[in-house]
């Protein structure tokens, strides 16, 4: 192994300069590491930063600049605003209020699970919002009477619920994490800046189609044994809260005026970096003394700071791949395979390779962060719409539906006992087909009326 990892970096292939041909190797040590997580996710970002240093394609102050990107301050603010609801109890009202506004049928009982989940997940975390709703869901399980492992309720239930999540995170920026690094890698290798809106027009049609159907699916595939749930918990649980708080007022109107902020751009005469700016007040706002949200121990606590590591090595990947010629060598060299197929074709088979490659990275960063490069690359080696297949391969990167590894949100529902791995696999393999077919559908016939085409 040693002696194949000298050869390969001292022999370089023809029609590729040194550099590019190391930072391939980088590139491609640096996928290995994030689908193997030999070494934390963050550690393999920090050596991506140092190698494109040492190999003089960065400057080592440029490379450490990526890790707080302008869409960074997204990513905090996401962390804020659901330390905010977290905090006040805000997104437990508003699960629990939405679940009994659906009523007692089970399939609406499910439905309401999953439609709250996934609105969570465009504002905190995919795993935060699992956490939540999971407790719920138990909750709602036990009251039941459904027992782990024996219920289909419990797996139509607590498969959904992760499923949810990661359909949800593909609606906002804020979604996840992959979202915002998918923007800033636009914005590097295209300098196309996607707005918060303009990213939530595109994504939120492939939630709204893909959300119902995997609810349908689900009940289809598990049909609960019962036909009516008491929720009667839940309605002592909401009262017991009694009315809103002043810190849940708070922090609603601070999430509000933060979304009409972001949903202004558009119509305002502002920067490009408006989306970053608005982030950046909203969390200035909650941290104030004087408004009393949150302290900074909480925005400590509840902050994934391995996620900015995560953004910066991605960055720098893909600004090496991209200067050293590499990106256009790999693109050139795939070109003649999918120049031949149709648009439509060539779209599924752009978010089918994606929606797989989770199973591999296990992590929708690591999926987003190699690929999205090799994807822009493709897109303007064809003369395609780099916007259009970038959105393409971030939201098919969401598709985590097959195993309980593909994701945290569905290993903290797997950890619960109501289904097994193969169940869940089972709905998502069908899952993972339909929502690569809805994405490519949307793509061709939707996005377009945006501006947008492959």
């Amino acid at each position: 192994m040693t002696i194949a990892g000298v050869l390969g970096w001292t022999v370089t292939p023809a029609g590729l300069s040194d550099q590019a041909w190391h930072m391939l190797l980088v590139g491609l040590g640096a996928a290995v590491l994030w689908m193997s997580e030999a070494i934390p996710l963050a550690i393999t970002s920090l050596v991506v930063l140092l190698a494109v240093s040492c190999l003089d394609i960065m400057p080592l102050e440029e490379s450490l600049g990526l890790i707080f990107h302008p869409v960074s301050a997204i990513v905090l603010a996401g962390f804020c605003l659901a330390a905010g609801l977290q905090k006040h109890g805000l997104d437990r009202r508003m699960s629990l209020g939405l679940l009994l506004y659906m009523g007692e049928r089970t399939d609406r009982v499910i439905l309401s699970l999953m439609s709250a989940t996934a609105l969570l997940s465009m504002l905190i975390s995919n795993t935060a919002a699992t956490a939540i709703m999971v407790a719920i869901g138990i909750g709602i399980l036990r009251t039941a009477g459904a027992r782990p492992g024996e219920s289909n309720l419990g797996r139509a239930m607590l498969i959904g619920i992760p499923f949810a999540a990661s359909i949800g995170g593909m609606g906002t920026p804020a979604g996840t994490p992959g979202n915002v690094i998918a923007i800033a890698l636009l914005r590097d290798m295209t300098g196309y800046s996607m707005s918060f809106v303009t990213w939530a027009m595109l994504a939120l049609p492939v939630v709204a189609a893909t959300l119902p159907i995997a609810w349908r699916l689900l009940v289809a595939v598990f049909p609960p044994e019962l036909g009516r749930l008491d929720l009667t918990e839940c309605r002592r649980n909401l009262r017991d809260m009694g009315p809103l708080t002043s810190g849940e007022k708070r922090v609603a109107a601070i999430c509000g005026l933060t979304a009409a902020l972001w949903a202004l751009e558009p119509l305002l005469p502002v920067s490009s970096s408006w989306t970053s700016q608005v982030g950046l007040f909203a969390v200035v706002i909650l941290s104030l003394p004087c408004v009393g949200v949150l302290e900074w121990r909480d925005i400590h606590e509840n902050t994934g700071w391995n996620v900015f590591l995560l953004v910066g090595g991605g960055l720098a990947m893909g600004n090496g791949l991209l200067r050293t010629g590499a990106v256009t060598a790999l693109a050139q060299a795939i070109t003649p395979h999918l120049a031949v197929f149709p648009v439509w074709t060539m779209a599924i088979l752009i978010s089918l390779v994606t929606a797989l490659a989770i199973m591999v990275f296990c992590t929708i960063s690591g999926t987003v962060t190699t690929l999205v490069p090799l994807a822009i690359g493709l897109a303007l080696t064809l003369g395609r719409g780099a916007q259009t297949i970038a959105m393409v391969v971030a939201l098919s990167a969401s598709f985590a539906f097959l195993l309980p590894a593909n994701s945290a949100p569905n290993a903290l529902a797997y950890g619960r006992g109501y289904f097994r791995s193969v169940e869940m696999f089972r709905a998502g393999a069908i899952l993972i087909f339909v929502s690569v077919a809805t994405v490519a559908l949307i793509a061709i016939v939707l996005w377009p009326l945006f501006g947008f085409r492959l």
